[in-house]
């Protein structure tokens, strides 16, 4: 289970906060080439109010770069045709 608190004394090569609502956003890390979400302490995934929130819990670990990600539902929304790729993927450092 990896969680914030395992992370203080490794590397994060990459931080990706994924928007999944207006208040919901979810943390996942890559570290040595392994992607995983960020868990809490009852071992589900952690959610966060705000990408300032995960940040800030990131505070003062090494991460070499930072990640927003932002799926859209607008086609489905207007009754288009889904799309394989509908994000938007943006660095934040």
């Amino acid at each position: 289970m990896l969680t914030i608190e395992n992370l203080r004394f490794q590397k994060i090569d990459k931080l990706y906060i994924h928007a999944i609502d207006m208040c919901v956003y979810l943390a996942e890390v890559q570290v040595t080439g392994t992607r995983s979400y960020i868990r809490n302490s009852a071992g589900q995934i952690a959610r966060f109010s705000s990408r300032s929130e995960i940040l800030d819990k990131f505070d003062g670990l090494a991460v070499l770069e930072a990640w927003l990600i932002h799926r859209s539902a607008y086609d489905e929304m207007i009754g288009g045709p889904l799309k394989a790729e509908n994000e938007l993927l943006l660095k934040l450092f």
